[in-house]
């Protein structure tokens, strides 16, 4: 007898359910698509429990009293980091760590700084990126602005 064969699992599961009833069937890849099989009856062994059963009274140690004990009164408290605040002008907040941190710290020991400063930076150390050195420039520049009188 020739199999049937559906394209998809979907259709194989439909079919599966007319034909078997639903969960008395299984659907089987065949290549690329899919077929039904129904279950077969399996006999399996009774269960039997594999350990002696103990009663509390055999116990060596004493079974503890209900209510246990919570996980709160065992957990140690944790002390949270302390926030660092990061300082701000001019509407611009100075970087702390990270690749921008390191370009702001370049920016403060500049002379002159200028865009072209910048580009000879990024041009000399080829882990940087322009676009990221222009960007922070301008806002180390917004950040060092004098106020307004």
């Amino acid at each position: 007898m020739e199999q049937i064969t559906y394209r998809t699992k979907g259709n194989a599961n439909n079919v599966g359910d007319k034909q078997f009833g639903a969960g008395k069937f299984k659907v089987v890849p065949v290549g690329k698509r899919f077929a039904v099989e129904p279950l077969q009856a399996e006999t399996a062994p009774p269960t039997v429990w594999p350990f002696p059963v103990v009663k509390a009274e055999q116990l060596s140690a004493p079974v503890p009293a209900w209510p246990w004990p919570k996980a709160e009164q065992f957990a140690q408290p944790v002390a949270k980091a302390a926030r660092v605040v990061r300082e701000e002008r001019n509407g611009a907040k100075r970087p702390i760590k990270g690749v921008c941190a390191e370009l702001w710290a370049h920016y403060d020991t500049l002379a002159q700084a200028t865009i072209e400063a910048v580009k000879a930076h990024v041009e000399a150390n080829p882990h940087l990126n322009l676009t990221n050195a222009k960007l922070e420039f301008y806002a180390w520049r917004k950040f060092n602005a004098p106020l307004p009188a």
